[in-house]
């Protein structure tokens, strides 16, 4: 018997792992499984998987996108009262700082289990897309700072400052979905839609393109383009092709969009008239440029603000402030906040980068920049003329105060390990997140945090996602040990990333003679940790 043909799009990693545990159980399915969240699953919909797909599985407004863009059966993924249940626990200890916003079906249920529960955890019903952002806008503004919701609640209380955690759905949810795909999908018609050769090819490449004339004048573009561009930004890709081909390049970047871009052209002979396909490929980083994006996964402004006034009052006025210095021992949030005060296209740049660099006009981007404090304080003088005479704002970042710097609206960000009294609030939000990515249901943990996770955001982030990823329990059982055994179950490279971590808490943090006993530099031994 010929199996039922299902692709599942799910919009966040921990479903796509309830899945993979689920699956197996449905003998009469063959499942195909993606990530993708809202609109990033429209360049998956029309790469070609609509000829594969006898039905889909989705959740929440994602499925509704889906439904969009295809004729076929869509199944979704439900929010169980399990689900509602815990959420409701693991945030009930935190009901003053947090609000669940949801649409009335979904708000209605959390208000019933609340009542069974007897909890005074927040809950505000919308009935329209249009009336999330106002309510998210006055939950902030009554000192909210976390927002339980949907996809579209969790990303603009994201874009307000705010910790966006999404209510997740538990293996009984995925596992009523697929009993429905079973018995849907024997009375699925097997017609397959059929499409010109060319129409497929041009479907299923993934490939970013345009392709224009001498004239400048596009003659087409591709999907994964039209879904990533719009029309201005391709005004700006064909005026920078036209300068590079008068000075007849083949290449050129651009670095002043919300990604840095290197645009590949080709010359194509077609009918007799010479025309140029141009790629366009995101780059991270290149030897042309020397610069990297700010790199902040998993932490957000508002988890390192956290409930310090004097912090939050500081960030304030930073906004307004052209330069900014960050002071702080590595690892305490800086680049976070350096990441929030800047634009979007911002970067990270070395210190010492700046002052030999020749192959791009720094003055002209907006930076994040680190390592200020190891440069001789000649070089810093010449550096804070270069802040002076640039004309994009710029955050710098020193392990330690510096006189030369007094001109600099300072934040002055205490590490991890002073900030005992948030570690509570910061281990929930974590655990958060955590069960969105791993597809858990952990509400709370029991025990101290080791002091090694306490050293750096980071740390704390790894030490957290790992009990949460590896518990089978409600609760995360935490502990306070000098060292804990290296598992040799991993791969080369994180291997030798604890072994570097376990000679640091033996070594008391001390750097250089961690890097000693290691055999190797202390640049080494921190460029192997990040």
């Amino acid at each position: 018997m010929n199996k039922i043909r299902v692709t599942i799009i799910a919009p966040y990693e921990g479903l796509l792992e309830i899945i993979k545990r689920i699956s197996p159980q449905f003998h009469g399915l063959d499942v195909d499984v993606h990530v993708a969240d809202l609109q990033e699953s429209v360049p998956l919909l029309t790469s070609g998987i609509e000829t594969y797909t006898d039905l889909y599985i989705s959740r929440g407004g994602t499925a509704n996108v889906v439904r969009n863009y295809t004729n076929k059966p869509v199944i979704e993924i439900p929010i169980s009262g399990y689900d509602i249940l815990r959420m409701i626990l693991l945030f009930q200890a935190e009901s003053d700082h947090t609000e669940i916003i949801a649409f009335e079906n979904i708000s209605h249920n959390f208000n019933k289990i609340s009542e069974l529960i007897e909890t005074d955890l927040p809950i505000t019903a919308v009935t329209s897309v249009e009336q999330v952002e106002p309510a998210i806008l006055h939950a902030k503004s009554i000192g909210r700072r976390i927002i339980v919701g949907d996809v579209i609640t969790v990303n603009l209380a994201k874009k307000h400052g705010l910790d966006g955690i999404l209510i997740t759905s538990g293996e009984e949810s995925v596992h009523t979905a697929l009993e429905q795909a079973e018995l849907l999908g024997s009375s699925i018609a097997q017609n397959k839609r059929h499409n010109s050769l060319l129409q497929l090819a041009f479907e299923q490449s993934s490939d970013t393109f345009f392709i224009m004339n001498r004239k400048g004048r596009v003659l087409t573009k591709s999907y994964t383009f039209l879904h990533s561009y719009d029309q201005i930004a391709l005004e700006l890709f064909v005026e920078k092709v036209n300068t590079a081909l008068k000075q007849k390049e083949t290449s050129t970047v651009i670095a002043d969009l919300n990604e840095p871009l290197q645009l590949t052209i080709k010359e194509i002979d077609l009918a007799n008239e010479k025309v140029f396909y141009v790629s366009l490929q995101n780059i991270e980083h290149t030897s042309l440029l020397k610069i990297n994006r700010i790199q902040t996964k998993h932490l957000t402004c508002s988890l390192v603000l956290g409930s310090n006034d004097q912090l939050i009052e500081s960030f304030n006025e930073a906004s307004n402030k052209k330069a900014t210095m960050i002071i702080s021992p590595a690892g305490s949030g800086e680049e976070v906040l350096a990441k929030a005060l800047l634009p979007k296209h911002a970067f990270v740049v070395d210190a010492s980068s700046l002052l030999v660099a020749t192959d791009i006009d720094y003055k002209s981007l907006p930076l994040y920049v680190k390592n200020w404090n190891v440069l001789p304080e000649t070089e810093q003088l010449n550096l804070i003329r270069f802040i002076q005479s640039s004309s994009e704002k710029i955050v710098v970042h020193s392990d330690h105060p510096l006189s030369i710097t007094d001109d600099l609206y300072t934040i002055q960000l205490p590490s991890l390990l002073d900030r005992k009294q948030e570690w509570n609030q910061f281990v929930r939000r974590l655990i958060g997140e955590a069960n969105q990515l791993y597809g858990k249901q952990v509400i709370g943990y029991r025990g101290e945090l080791p002091t090694i996770a306490l050293q750096r955001f980071d740390w704390l982030i790894e030490y957290v996602f790992f009990q949460v990823k590896t518990s089978m329990q409600p609760y995360i059982y935490l502990s306070e040990t000098k060292s804990n055994p290296i598992s040799l179950n991993k791969s080369l490279e994180e291997i030798e990333k604890e072994i570097i971590k376990h000679v640091l808490t033996e070594e008391d943090f001390n750097q250089s003679k961690a890097a000693e006993r290691l055999q190797i530099n202390r640049t080494t031994l921190w460029r192997k940790l990040k």
